[in-house]
């Protein structure tokens, strides 16, 4: 049996107007209800699986170097590395993965254990965000470098002019250049490069 409810409305005039409301119409909007419900725990869950995939990334990252300091102190300096940068590829969950990018990665070769010059192989070691779980998905990783001491040389300094052209303006900015007259400058670098250095210009 349809149950109905009579809702008696009086406007200022005094006139009386009646409408049936439906009650099992109440009932059945309780359907598109339940269905958006639904639809958004599956649109949920579908988020949670994505998140929790796991994927890779490859990153370019730029090679940084612990223990320069000391070198320093003890008179000496890196040069020749083999390469400036690396790629690695970086496995973990998809959530991890898309919270942080190449920046907050690091590329890090320890010089702390070099103690005189000559060629050396070390260990580069890729340091990853403290708040995600991933792995560096690569072979091992080594970087070749010299070691040397870092040395301070004078060497003759000539200035070398190419012809200049029929413009004044730029003939007048030869001139000064030249007018400054430097005889010498001083370089520092790896003793075994400076000594093959006997003049610049």
């Amino acid at each position: 049996m349809k149950q109905c409810e009579f809702i008696k409305d009086t406007d200022e005039n005094g006139n009386t107007s009646v409408s049936v409301s439906s009650k099992r119409r109440r009932r059945l909007d309780l359907i598109p209800r339940l269905i958006c419900l639904f639809v958004a725990l599956i649109i949920w869950l579908w988020m949670v699986n994505i998140n929790d995939t796991d994927v890779t990334e490859t990153m370019i990252l730029k090679i940084e170097y612990a223990g320069l300091d000391m070198l320093e102190k003890g008179g000496m300096m890196i040069y020749g590395m083999d390469k400036n940068e690396i790629s690695v590829t970086v496995k973990g969950s998809n959530r991890d993965i898309k919270k942080h990018d190449a920046a907050n990665y690091k590329a890090v070769v320890d010089v702390t254990s070099i103690k005189e010059t000559g060629k050396y192989t070390l260990p580069l070691t890729v340091k990853t965000p403290d708040d995600v779980n991933v792995t560096v998905d690569s072979a091992p990783l080594n970087l070749s470098l010299m070691v040397d001491v870092s040395h301070t040389k004078n060497v003759p300094f000539e200035v070398y002019v190419t012809p200049a052209p029929d413009s004044g303006l730029l003939k007048y900015s030869y001139e000064s250049i030249i007018t400054d007259e430097v005889k010498e400058i001083s370089i520092t670098g790896p003793k075994s490069i400076l000594d093959t250095i006997g003049s610049a210009r």
